[in-house]
């Protein structure tokens, strides 16, 4: 019984992640598509954190970058801190790479959802990242389901032996 509820939780957390990947990649797949402006970076900086490994039992620094910038659509002005869809990197040369490429009081193109100005980004399309969350839903939610099913599976195999032996 515990297995099932483990297997249907996996499922459900799965599915979530699926799901959740999916919309990312077709917002990252519609913002090739969404209109420009020009903008301007109010902060760009990287914040460090030192984070425990409990897999490897030891600490790790955690660099994320912050890149904070204004732009203005229709006569509205909005700040976003989206780089792109599927997030940054942790590493200390991945933040500082991108605080070098968007330095603050740099002059950068927005692209912003027409439908949700606030939705805005600096470098649009799809990215590795942005698949992480789609697969590694698809593999939990597969695990989850071959975890609900193996006692079933494990009675169909059973049950066609006992024809078999019958015969």
């Amino acid at each position: 019984m515990k297995k099932i509820i483990l297997g249907l939780v996996l499922l459900a957390v799965g599915i979530s992640l699926f799901l959740l990947g999916k919309h990312l990649i077709g917002k990252a797949k519609a913002s090739t598509q969404w209109p420009s402006t020009t903008g301007i970076i109010v902060e760009s900086s990287v914040t460090q954190s030192r984070e425990y490994d409990s897999s490897r039992r030891k600490y790790y620094m955690r660099y994320k970058p912050l890149i904070n910038y204004e732009y203005t659509v229709d006569g509205k002005k909005y700040v976003g801190d989206k780089v792109s869809f599927g997030g940054t990197g942790t590493s200390r040369a991945s933040a500082y790479n991108l605080i070098d490429k968007y330095p603050t009081r740099a002059e950068v193109t927005v692209y912003y959802d027409p439908e949700k100005p606030l939705n805005a980004v600096l470098e649009t399309g799809v990215s590795a990242i942005t698949y992480i969350p789609f697969y590694l839903g698809l593999f939990v939610a597969i695990c989850g389901a071959l975890i609900v099913l193996a006692p079933i599976i494990k009675l169909g195999v059973i049950s066609v032996i006992m024809m078999t032996r019958k015969r």
